[in-house]
């Protein structure tokens, strides 16, 4: 009676197991992680909750991991990746970096953009050159340590230096978490048609905006060159120069408007992404039960037709033979032997209430188990 019973029990939980749901390895991961600079780490903001990625992780139920450090470079960003062993428990992964490349080399970016734009004008170069070294705007400008000769190699170091350092830190998080969706934000472009903002008499945005963009540009190469492995959050097109969403004085940090128009950019282009993921998802799932059928019905055939070339028909098997034979020799794709066999064109019926079979057979033990068991404690009385 005591093995019975254990018996029974195993079958019960044997039963639940089948009937268990089962969750998707994305749908698992219940972690928003970001990456980045003062952008993402919210610099500025005076409560967590406000920032983009905590926004995100809130509407979508995830917690939030903010990894984001003011002032990082893409290298620093690099860094930061190689030591957060929780991404392979992320479900989300946001990044936000380039800004600080650029600004990191304000002096040159901005040099070489008057240089270009007074060259434009027809003004002798040299002219240009010794007019730029001797500004020097506190905080915002300093042409003394510019170097003319070696300013275009330098620009150009900007832009590698970032595709390569973007491209190795998304090599880097698939390398350790293959499913997570991973989101680069385009960087915008605060000073655009501000007339606040001028240096040189010129706009500052209009002066920087190709170099901005080329950045942006660098994003859509990465993902190019990496498969789309990642998607790319257009949130620069909606903040250009929209003073609401930042700060003034040279301030290019967002204001919590401008967080909470990142998290619904990012955020509307996450939920899209796990909608299609769960979609995939649920094709794949049929496409391997539709294709299970399949094979087990061709095996049933190749089984059948086993069968039918080993049984001997007593009266006509000699016949048979020898039309087969004569068909052998005149057709070779109608000989029964050797020819695949062809598929049913009928869709093979579901099984009852689309109920896999393994749960019936589970159903029927547990049936059979049940019945011995009054048996046997009936005889027992």
């Amino acid at each position: 009676m005591k093995k019975i019973f254990i018996l029974f029990i195993c079958l019960v939980l044997a039963v639940a197991a089948v009937f268990s749901p089962r969750v998707s390895a994305s749908q698992e991961k219940k972690l928003c992680i970001a990456f980045g600079d003062s952008i993402a780490s919210g610099y500025g903001i005076d409560n967590v909750n406000q920032t983009y990625p905590a926004i995100i992780a809130k509407k979508f139920g995830l917690y939030c991991e903010n990894n984001a450090v003011s002032g990082d470079k893409s290298a620093d960003m690099l860094n930061v990746i190689s030591n957060t062993p929780s991404v392979k428990d992320a479900a989300l992964i946001t990044i936000s970096i380039g800004g600080n490349d650029l600004i990191a080399s304000k002096d040159i970016v901005l040099a070489k953009a008057v240089s270009d734009k007074m060259g434009a004008m027809g003004l002798p170069s040299q002219s240009v050159q010794k007019f730029i070294k001797e500004i020097n705007i506190s905080g915002v400008f300093n042409g003394a340590n510019i170097n003319f000769e070696t300013i275009d190699a330098d620009m150009e170091n900007i832009f590698s230096s970032l595709q390569k350092n973007i491209e190795d830190g998304v090599k880097l998080l698939r390398s350790v978490n293959e499913d997570a969706v991973i989101i680069v934000q385009t960087l915008y472009n605060p000073y655009l048609g501000n007339p606040e903002y001028q240096i040189f008499g010129f706009d500052v945005g209009v002066l920087i905006d190709p170099y901005i963009q080329k950045i942006n540009n660098t994003y859509y190469a990465v993902q190019k060159a990496l498969d789309n492995s990642f998607l790319i959050a257009d949130v620069a097109s909606g903040m250009n120069g929209n003073s609401a969403y930042f700060y003034t004085s040279w301030d290019f940090h967002p204001t919590t408007e401008g967080h909470a128009y990142m998290a619904d950019v990012i955020g509307a282009l996450y939920g899209k992404s796990v909608q299609t993921i769960a979609t995939s998802e649920s094709l794949t799932t049929a496409e391997a039960t539709t294709q299970t059928s399949i094979l087990q019905t061709t095996k049933d055939i190749k089984t059948h037709i086993s069968t039918v070339q080993t049984t001997e028909i007593p009266s006509t098997s000699e016949t048979i033979q020898t039309e087969v034979s004569t068909q052998t020799d005149n057709t070779a794709s109608t000989n029964i032997l050797t020819a695949e066999p062809q598929i049913p064109t009928e869709p093979v019926p579901p099984n009852v209430g689309n109920i896999k079979t393994p749960i019936f057979i589970c159903i029927a033990l547990v049936a059979l188990i049940s019945i011995c068991s009054g048996i046997i404690i009936k005889r027992n009385r």
